[in-house]
């Protein structure tokens, strides 16, 4: 008694007499069979073991800038199949998160599955001969990555032999890591004299359009990176991201990542033109800092001056040596370009504002643009809570944070009599703040009123600039004032 193996659903055709196969006879084979003590030859439909087909992938990690795109082709993926010869079996891709933009020559059919995947068939030379191609002009496989954070995304690639190649059918998976990297970040387009070019392409010597429309030569780039474990919780290097649309119509036209501590620019009527860092931009909805990163990368431009140049659309800042070469890990390329250079005293092309008047008449714009000032004319403003903790003639302090927004710096009218004395931003670190729970403890405020000034201490009111909403004295200078009054 004998089996017959890989022969499963298969017909075979035997010579001689014996239970279950008699000679000469075709028998649908199932799984078990068996044909008693009599010895068969087989004629034809002899089927060999099926060898599972490979695929090898070269650079399992990948990155790309946030909705940014990944060309696969020609980055060493391919596929195997020891018996595969011309038969076509299917290569199918699918992503966690994304899409694909897919072209193929001829020989090599592309279709769309579910979940976002394409399946591919063709030979495994036809499928190979696809994957190798640099030419992108009749062939493309690129990732679109759709996410607006950091982080990390998985692509997995199955190859079926369709059952071409042996029985029964087989199949092979592998998958690559995409890291999305947050972007004046690799992927932003900045405006040159040739038109938009991605920043991290950039070289010295290439012209970009600064804001009065001249073409300035690029003096210097530089680089620096940071893994995800080293940037938790640094909200002075996670990016911050300003949303399409978020400062104007289409500005900018697409999301835009840039550094906390890199300055846009502003126009304002009275100082023409400010820089403000994108930290003190953040309000939770149109401008959101990243939370998380597994890899931190920024791009930075360096022109003969500092000038204000155009990044996706909007206006933003040039580098600026102020001090501030050596974070850069390719600082020491400078020195080998320009030995004979004279280090200049940092100028900015334009005021720049950390708090104040202008920093929160522009919050209040994009907040008014997001939805957060009012819908209808009607008010949606966060709960206000902080103190005054302290009012004399030469300062007034205490702090200040939106229950809604709790890190957004809160920009405050501080009147004396009704009469409005100044404005300031409840922004500088107070450990004691931190220490009682209240985030950051970046909720301090202190407003050093004009000299000559004289004014009651009971007649002192701090107010939000957006709303109006008063802040109330703690208990015990509240104690003292009342004294006083």
């Amino acid at each position: 008694m004998f089996d017959l193996p890989n022969l499963v659903g298969r017909d075979v055709v035997g010579s001689g007499t014996g239970a279950g196969l008699p000679g000469s006879t075709t028998t649908n084979f199932t799984d078990g069979m068996t044909f008693g003590t009599n010895s068969f030859t087989l004629t034809q439909n002899e089927v060999p073991a099926n060898q599972a087909p490979t695929i090898t992938i070269t650079a399992p990690v990948y990155s790309v800038p946030e909705l940014g795109t990944l060309q696969l082709l020609g980055t060493g993926i391919s596929v195997s199949d020891p018996g595969g010869g011309g038969s076509s079996e299917t290569l199918t891709i699918t992503p966690s998160h994304g899409s694909f933009t897919v072209k193929a020559s001829d020989g090599v059919s592309i279709t769309a599955g579910s979940n976002g995947a394409i399946q591919v068939s063709g030979s495994i030379a036809q499928l190979n001969d696809w994957l190798s191609q640099t030419n992108l002009a009749s062939n493309e496989l690129g990732y679109v990555n759709t996410d607006h954070q950091p982080g990390t995304e998985t692509l997995t690639f199955s190859l079926n032999d369709n059952g071409n190649t042996g029985f029964p059918a087989l199949s092979a998976t592998a998958s690559v890591t995409v890291d999305i990297a947050p972007c004046y970040c690799p992927g932003t387009l900045i405006r040159t004299a040739r038109g938009q070019k991605r920043v991290e392409r950039l070289k010295i010597g290439d012209k970009v359009m600064t804001k009065s429309g001249a073409a300035v030569p690029v003096k210097w780039i530089g680089r620096r990176s940071y893994s995800g474990r080293f940037v938790l919780g640094r909200k002075d290097i996670l990016p911050v991201c300003i949303k399409a649309g978020a400062l104007d119509d289409n500005v900018p036209q697409r999301d835009l990542w840039i550094s906390p501590h890199h300055a846009m620019y502003f126009k304002d009527e009275t100082q023409g033109g400010v820089l403000i860092e994108a930290r003190h931009l953040v309000n939770g909805v149109s401008i959101v800092q990243a939370e998380r990163a597994d890899k931190v990368e920024y791009v930075h431009v360096e022109l003969d001056s500092h000038d204000v140049i155009v990044a996706e659309g909007a206006l933003s800042e040039t580098f600026l040596d102020d001090d501030s070469r050596g974070m850069f890990h390719n600082a020491h390329e400078y020195d080998g370009l320009y030995p004979d250079d004279v280090r200049q005293p940092a100028r900015y092309c334009a005021p720049r504002r950390d708090d104040g008047y202008e920093v929160e008449a522009v919050r209040r714009r994009l907040a008014q643009r997001a939805g957060l000032a009012g819908a209808a004319d009607a008010p949606r403003i966060s709960e206000l809570r902080g103190n005054i903790d302290h009012v004399g003639q030469t300062s007034i302090a205490g702090w200040a944070q939106n229950t809604d927004h709790p890190e957004a710096p809160v920009c405050l009218d501080i009147y004396a009599g009704s009469i409005l004395i100044g404005r300031t931003l409840a922004n500088r670190y107070r450990e004691d703040l931190e220490h009682a729970g209240f985030g950051s403890g970046c909720h301090g405020f202190e407003f050093i009123p004009p000299r000559g000034l004289a004014f009651a201490a009971w007649s002192v009111e701090v107010r939000r600039s957006l709303d109006g909403s008063e802040l109330g004295f703690a208990a015990i200078f509240e104690t003292k004032r009342v004294m006083a009054h």
